[in-house]
């Protein structure tokens, strides 16, 4: 998109969009942006009549190919190949500027060389420079999407077969061939040969799927913590059942269970803990029983369970787990795991102001009293005892002076942010007026 040399409307198109309520919808749609604005009204003015004009924005809005298809067309094979580098990147936030370089590299040069391009060491910088603002945003060193439609778009636009076949050979982190997976798996969703052949494709990326850590050690101000660096063991070993129930490739399945037997990756409490029952249902109702890996998967799983709880969970990862037994390992759980859970439970009841003495906040305490009432709900405990221990720590601080609210924020969301006066909405599209 030309940020220099913005599109230019009549004033007959800029009045049309004051008749009604078309201005503010459009300002409040998830989707909108000056710039994206700006790039479709210069591809619509001599084809859409000016009373058209506020319905074909709002259109343009609710479909992503009329806004970035031509842009996208546009772009050099570099750039291209950067934005769907990081579709496949993280879903929820922005990518790391290291670790979108890291799959962009691997990525770009196996889709270069299988369509005879060059590839040159700048092109990720090149492509950075280009994409910033137009497609992409750039903030503390992490990558996202400028807007929300650009996702949408390369959803529907990422369904060409020889393209797609090529992506499974390059990946290289678990977060990142799952949203691959995922992706392929709705794009073929009733051509189950197809999806047989893709699944085929990931056995190159299976020999690997335990080599990224699911956890990172970060030092700060003489503190160690713990960050999620990717897929949880659970999920991984979830992956691999998907493409063996495909394929029914034995190495799918072996790769499970020898990362569920390994101790090189590290088990994630708020993910493996309630996932590890699903999984061990999964694998309990839809492996035969004449398989030689089904016990070994139910035992592996249910020994990465037992492992989890005896290092100690905290109580909003103990609620969770607890109903995920309850519900998927009820009649089948081992009897260590009911003995640790039963420990850990009890802890919670019998031992609650030893459990509650590192809160110090009236909010936290709070928290930590409806954690009781779900995990009383779930194990038959009694809670009246501890629900006045937490009761009287409370009026202690409040006597103390000291009860407060630990800091958070809030982020305003969408609607917030888009409470324009009218003629703040009318100068937003001032400057694509002709004069």
């Amino acid at each position: 998109m030309n940020d220099e040399e913005p599109s230019k409307l009549t004033s007959q198109h800029f009045d049309s969009l004051l008749e009604g309520e078309w201005l503010p919808k459009i300002v409040d749609h998830r989707n909108y942006n000056p710039r994206v604005i700006a790039s479709v009204s210069s591809d619509c003015l001599d084809i859409v009549e000016p009373n058209d004009y506020p319905k074909y924005i709002y259109h343009a809005l609710d479909n992503p190919e009329l806004i970035w298809s031509k842009p996208f067309k546009s772009l050099s094979l570099r750039s291209q190949n950067l934005l769907i580098t990081l579709f496949f990147g993280n879903q929820f936030s922005g990518q790391s500027v290291d670790l979108l370089r890291e799959g962009y590299s691997r990525l770009h040069r196996y889709v270069c060389l299988h369509y005879s391009q060059s590839a040159m060491p700048s092109d990720f910088e090149d492509a950075l420079r280009s994409l910033e603002s137009g497609f992409i945003s750039i903030a503390d060193r992490s990558v996202s999407f400028v807007n929300p439609s650009v996702r949408d778009f390369l959803k529907s636009y990422l369904i060409d077969r020889e393209f797609l076949c090529l992506l499974p050979e390059v990946s290289k982190r678990a977060d990142w061939a799952r949203n691959l997976w995922s992706h392929i798996k709705t794009v073929y969703a009733t051509h189950e040969k197809d999806l047989k052949y893709f699944a085929s494709l990931f056995k190159t990326y299976a020999e690997i799927i335990d080599r990224t850590p699911t956890l990172r050690r970060v030092e700060a101000n003489g503190r160690v913590s713990y960050h999620y660096n990717d897929l949880s063991i659970s999920d991984r070993v979830e992956l691999l059942l998907d493409w063996w129930e495909l394929t029914d490739d034995a190495y799918f399945i072996k790769r499970a269970l020898s990362i569920l037997r390994s101790r090189d990756l590290e088990l994630i409490s708020w993910n493996d803990g309630p996932s590890l029952p699903d999984l061990h249902w999964r694998v309990h109702n839809f492996i035969d029983d004449d398989s030689s890996f089904k016990s070994e998967l139910l035992e592996a799983i249910e020994e990465n369970l037992l492992d989890l709880l005896e290092n100690g969970v905290s109580i909003d990862d103990l609620v969770s787990i607890v109903d995920k037994v309850n519900e998927s390992m009820q009649h089948i759980s081992s009897k260590e795991i009911k003995d640790t859970i039963n420990r850990l439970v009890g802890y919670e009841f019998n031992d609650t102001l030893n459990a509650i003495s590192h809160l110090d906040y009236e909010d936290e305490l709070n928290e930590h009293l409806g954690f009781l009432e779900e995990l009383a709900k779930h194990t038959g405990y009694d809670i009246e005892r501890s629900k006045m221990i937490v009761l009287d720590r409370i009026n202690e601080l409040e006597d103390e002076g000291s009860v407060g609210h630990s800091t958070s924020y809030t982020p305003r969301n969408r609607r917030d942010m888009t409470e324009f006066s009218d003629s703040e909405l009318k100068s937003l599209f001032a400057t694509l007026v002709k004069t």
